[in-house]
């Protein structure tokens, strides 16, 4: 079977990689820009909760274990957990990256990079282990640059020698999200060592290092399972006439839009919104889109995308799907779709595991 896959981030690239891995599909995919998923805290929320239904609780643990095999690298486990964020606030996570789960006592200190990270150790009421590190003050200080110095041995090694120097040592490390992007298992290891004790990441806020692990750690899982990655920009692959084009266009079996929402571009960004590969139907849009936005993404704005009936087939709003072969997966669905899961880690999972499983059987 000829599979194509338009939209690389997290429900595309699992849809992709479960397909080919199976030894029974051809898959191709075509990646788009980044979206939502570089943003990933690294904690994760898949609102699973809510599930309805008989064998949904199944299913969602069955979509897990696919995630967790896929991206062993980030060590991923099933929580609940409560990890701090950058403001220093705890956040209730289903589940966890190793880099962000450990045991801290009260007197774990907080790493402070250059004055970084004061407000975070007065807001959680930690001590403070200060630290000179970069070398020079006017480098880029975010969160993503610290991570990629990381990688590098010789950039860490001043920053360990002065963590192993410190009289808080012995009692852990709560640190920023800079845990390395290509190396984060030894940067994590080398920092525990130093450290005398846990060390554990707080949940991050954009640019991100995890979304950037995450983002590796997909494109490795892809490349694994042996998907042919395209160059072509998906937004440059469709065609709007869909019944008539669609053989001459794809040359497959079955299509799996995974373009996501506004972030990843499978939604225009002007009013009225449409989505940007077929001009599939979209579910209803608010008048007021500044009010609907909400706090972080979270608002009734972000919940728009295109109607798909049972089988995850775009529809118009009478439910007619639009071609039997077209599938759609993760953020371009508008609402929790028909799978319910509240979260859009955890529609992106099991809507990816529900279409690759059909498609499979």
């Amino acid at each position: 079977m000829k599979v194509t896959v338009i939209g690389g981030g997290l429900a595309g690239s699992m849809a992709a990689a479960r397909l080919a891995a199976s030894g029974r599909c051809q898959v191709t995919l075509y990646p788009g820009r980044p979206g939502s998923t570089a943003l990933h805290s690294g904690g994760w929320y898949f609102g699973f909760e809510r599930l309805k239904g008989e064998g949904a609780l199944a299913r969602a643990e069955a979509a897990f274990a696919c995630l967790k095999r896929g991206l062993a690298e980030l060590e991923i486990e099933a929580g609940p957990f409560r990890l701090y964020d950058e403001d220093g606030f705890q956040q209730k996570v289903d589940a966890a990256a190793r880099t962000h789960r450990g045991a801290l006592s009260e007197a774990t200190p907080v790493l402070c990079l250059r004055g970084r990270g004061r407000d975070f150790a007065r807001a959680t009421g930690r001590p403070r282990l200060e630290v000179n590190w970069p070398p020079s003050d006017d480098q880029d200080r975010s969160s993503a640059f610290l991570a990629r110095q990381l990688d590098r041995p010789e950039a860490r090694g001043p920053l360990l020698e002065a963590i192993k120097a410190s009289p808080l040592r012995g009692q852990g490390l709560l640190c920023p999200p800079i845990l390395g992007v290509q190396a984060a298992a030894q940067v994590h290891a080398a920092l525990e060592e130093a450290a005398g004790g846990p060390v554990v990441e707080a949940l991050a806020d954009t640019p991100s290092a995890p979304g950037l692990r995450l983002t590796r750690a997909l494109s490795r899982w892809v490349i694994r399972a042996g998907v042919q990655i395209s160059a072509t920009p998906f937004f440059e692959v469709g065609q709007r006439d869909i019944a008539s084009r669609f053989d001459e266009v794809f040359q497959a079996d079955a299509v799996i839009l995974a373009t996501g929402g506004y972030l990843g571009g499978g939604l225009t960004s002007q009013r009225p919104v449409r989505e940007a590969v077929f001009d599939l139907d979209l579910t209803p849009q608010p008048d007021d889109p500044i009010r609907a936005a909400g706090a972080r993404g979270a608002g009734p704005l972000f919940e728009v995308g295109v109607f798909v009936d049972e089988a995850l087939r775009p529809c118009d709003p009478s439910g007619r799907a639009h071609h039997p072969r077209l599938y759609a997966v993760g953020d371009v669905i508008g609402g929790p779709g028909p799978l319910g899961a509240s979260a859009r880690s955890g529609r992106a999972i099991l809507t990816a595991y529900a279409v690759s499983e059909a498609l499979l059987a």
